[in-house]
């Protein structure tokens, strides 16, 4: 009787390490698989926002570089602008102005003389488009 009561004492404490085996590799896969969810979830979380930032980041480096170079510009034209000999020329095409010194002289068109006439190889055009 005592090896009988030992016996069954003995199935039933394998049958609970068996279950508690199987208990302990559900809960092992379930957190793993937890896990990996988040790491996953997260990591493409930031993976995205690595991108928008990266992409963000190249344009704000192709803005600098544009500004830089404009205000490269700036500067030569600012060093241009005092020198008197630029200041007249830009004068001189933009705004039209002379020299003290210099005579303008105005060439207009003479009014009185009739148009030339239309020479040789204009003719045979306007015959083809009457065609």
């Amino acid at each position: 009787m005592k090896k009988e009561i030992a016996d069954k004492a003995k199935k039933r404490r394998l049958a609970r390490e068996k279950s508690e085996r199987a208990n302990r590799r559900l809960w092992s896969m379930v957190c793993a698989v937890l896990i990996s969810y988040i790491t996953v979830y997260f990591g493409a979380y930031h993976y995205k926002n690595y991108v928008v930032m990266n992409r963000k980041l190249r344009e704000i480096k192709t803005e600098h570089t544009m500004k830089t170079a404009r205000i490269k510009e700036l500067r030569e034209e600012a060093l241009r602008l005092q020198d008197p000999e630029y200041l007249k020329a830009i004068a001189r095409r933009e705004l039209y102005l002379m020299d003290t010194k210099e005579v303008p002289i105005r060439i207009t068109p003479d009014v009185t003389k009739e148009p030339s006439a239309p020479m040789e190889s204009e003719e045979p055009a306007k015959q083809n488009r009457q065609h």
